[in-house]
Parts: structure tokens; C-alpha cells; sequence
């Protein structure tokens, strides 16, 4: 049962910086290694949508991509109440309400490419893939208060890859306490990267920036933005001992060997 999810079950690939940070960009591409991933925005009533960013379509996504898992179907329902936007630690004011429609909206419409994601299986692209192939929005007013329900459907080909490709258990809660989003990519980032780490791994500036940064964002404003949003990781992310799960210094990131931050725990 959707309500009941306990943990997010991301696959390897989604915890890149995948989203926009901020609103505006109709396509954004971000580089790992030999690996490309570029999304486009859609177009609705005749007109070029921005792409989905900001925390709200992150969490819509992650959300969705977890209850398609869970109960092995492409189809999702999602709606503006209150009790939704719990759970997506969300508050439920009407603004809230307009910007989830937004995202969704803008989500519903974008498709992505990858091309050569290889590193933990045999090589696969993504031709300029739908996420989505339908969403279908009921609204009406209740109390006063504007309220939808939306049916919307995963592509087969998208589902078909977020079904097959192999995933860690994300810690839900931990994960929707982070207001900010490159906090949250970074977070997703972190638990990936220093899970089973050996040995500490430093990871220069330059790489971060470019894996991480906004569009025309300065090397020091994006310096200052991801030492902040590390701080604000520190904080939800469990280590081995009483020490951060990584330490910055001149050169870049210093990762530390961390444990799965979601915890199994046994049933009956």
C-alpha cells in the first residue's frame, strides 16, 4: 500500500543530480563520467513548458518511481490533499496545492536521454524517452479549497528501466526533511557514493561543480551554496561513528565509508 511506504527505491541512475535546481531551463544535461542524461522539456496547448526542479518535482518523482515498484504497475494516482502532501512532507496550504500541479504538469511532459549508462551492468541507452505517457486531472472545489486528483501513467520504456535496473532503499524520511535540492542530490549522491567505500575518496571541486552546479552559477557561489547544503546532509546522514560522512577541504570532498542510511528491519 502506497501509504505504508517506508523507504524510496530509487535505481543507481536516478540518484544523479537529475532536476533542476531552479525554474526556467527547457533542457538541462548533466555529464558522469562516459555516461550523458538530458532531459527535455514537453510542450502543453501549444506552448514550451519549463522542466520540473525545486524540491516539489523532486519528491513527486521519487515518490512515484517508488509506488510503480511497489506495486508493479505503471499506473500511479496522486491528488493535492492533505494527506498526500504528507507524505510528501509537504505543507497543504493552496499555494502548495498549485505548485504540485505545476511540477506534475511539467513532469508528465518531460522525456530523457541517456546515453552509455554502463556502470553497473551491460551498457544501455534512452532515446529521448517519455517519463510519462499520460496524466489525467480531476478538479473541484471542496470547502472552499481547489482540490485535483490526477491519474498519470510511466512510459513502458522508462518503467521497463526503473524496474529492472538495480536500486538501494532510500531512507524516506531522512531524504524529505531536506528543504533544499542540492542538498537532496547530494544526499542521494552521498548515501551511493560511500556505501561500501574502502578507502576515503577525495572528489575535487571542479568535478562537483560540474556535476552539481546551476546553470551560470560561479565557481565561489557554488562553493559557498554546496559547503552549506553538505551542513544541512551532516545532519540526516548516519556514519559509522560520530563523525561526518565526509569533510571538505581545498581540493574538494573528502567521503567517508558509510552504512546503508535505510535500515532493513525484519518482519512478523
Amino acid at each position: 500500500r502506497t501509504d505504508r511506504l517506508s523507504h524510496l527505491a530509487l535505481p543507481l541512475i536516478i540518484q544523479e543530480s537529475l532536476l533542476p535546481r531552479t525554474q526556467g531551463a527547457m533542457l538541462f544535461h548533466r555529464k558522469y563520467g562516459n555516461t550523458d542524461i538530458t532531459l527535455s522539456g514537453g510542450v502543453s496547448k501549444g506552448k514550451r513548458l519549463p522542466l520540473p526542479s525545486g524540491i516539489i518535482s523532486r519528491r513527486l518523482l521519487y515518490w512515484a518511481i517508488t509506488t510503480a515498484r511497489y506495486n508493479k504497475s505503471p499506473d500511479i494516482v496522486c491528488d493535492g490533499s492533505p494527506v498526500f502532501l504528507k507524505k510528501l512532507n509537504l505543507g497543504a496550504s493552496s499555494r502548495r496545492r498549485s505548485d504540485l500541479k505545476t511540477q506534475l504538469v511539467r513532469l508528465v511532459n518531460t522525456s530523457i536521454t541517456v546515453e552509455e549508462f554502463g556502470r553497473y551492468q551491460e551498457s544501455f541507452s534512452l532515446d529521448l524517452v517519455p517519463l510519462f505517457d499520460s496524466m489525467d486531472i480531476v478538479v473541484e472545489e471542496s470547502n472552499q479549497l481547489r482540490l485535483f486528483e490526477t491519474s498519470i501513467r510511466f512510459s513502458d520504456k522508462f518503467y521497463s528501466m526503473i524496474e529492472k535496473l538495480p536500486h538501494q532503499p532510500i531512507n524516506k524520511d531522512a531524504l524529505f526533511s531536506l528543504d533544499s535540492p542540492l542538498a537532496t542530490d547530494i544526499y542521494l549522491w552521498a548515501q551511493r557514493r560511500t556505501f561500501g567505500l574502502r578507502k576515503d575518496t577525495l572528489i575535487t571541486w571542479n568535478l562537483l561543480y560540474h556535476q552539481f552546479r546551476r546553470a551560470e552559477e560561479t565557481k565561489p557561489a557554488f562553493r559557498r551554496s554546496f559547503t552549506n547544503a553538505v551542513e544541512l546532509v551532516g545532519s540526516v546522514m548516519r556514519t559509522w561513528d560520530e563523525r561526518s560522512f565526509a569533510r571538505l577541504t581545498d581540493d574538494g570532498i573528502v567521503l567517508r565509508s558509510c552504512p546503508q542510511q535505510y535500515e532493513t528491519r525484519p518482519t512478523g
